[in-house]
C-alpha cells in the first residue's frame, strides 16, 4: 500500500502535545517499519518546515529542529517532486546551489 502523507500528517505526528498526535503518528510508523510504502511531496516538505518553525509552541522550534524533524521523516518517507520542481527539499536545506534532476512519481 503507498500513503502520501501532507503537512497536516507531519506536523500532528512530530508533536505529541498536538489534538491529532494519537490519530497520525501511527499511520507514520506504519512508513517507519516498511508495512506501508510512504510519500511526502517536496511542497509538503517546505511547507512542514514552514509551520513547524512558526507554531505557537513553547518551547518553539528552532529551524535546526524543524530540520532534524524533516530529516528522520526522509529516512523512511520517500520525495514526490512536482514535474515543475528542479531544486530538491534536501538542496535547499543543505543550502546547495546545485540543481538536482530527480524522477517524477
Amino acid at each position: 500500500m503507498k500513503a502520501l502523507f501532507d503537512t497536516s500528517v507531519i506536523v500532528a505526528a512530530s508533536l505529541s502535545q498536538h489534538p491529532q498526535h494519537t490519530l497520525c503518528f501511527p499511520k507514520l510508523e506504519l512508513a517507519k517499519q516498511g508495512q506501508i510504502q510512504g510519500y511526502l511531496s517536496t511542497h509538503s516538505l517546505a511547507e512542514t518546515y514552514s509551520v513547524l518553525t512558526r507554531l505557537p509552541i513553547q518551547p518553539r522550534l528552532t529551524p535546526s529542529d524543524a530540520e532534524r524533524v524533516i530529516r528522520d521523516f526522509l529516512q523512511y518517507l520517500q520525495e514526490v517532486f512536482a514535474r515543475w520542481a528542479r531544486l530538491s527539499i534536501g538542496d535547499r536545506l543543505n543550502g546547495s546551489d546545485q540543481y538536482s534532476w530527480r524522477r517524477h512519481f
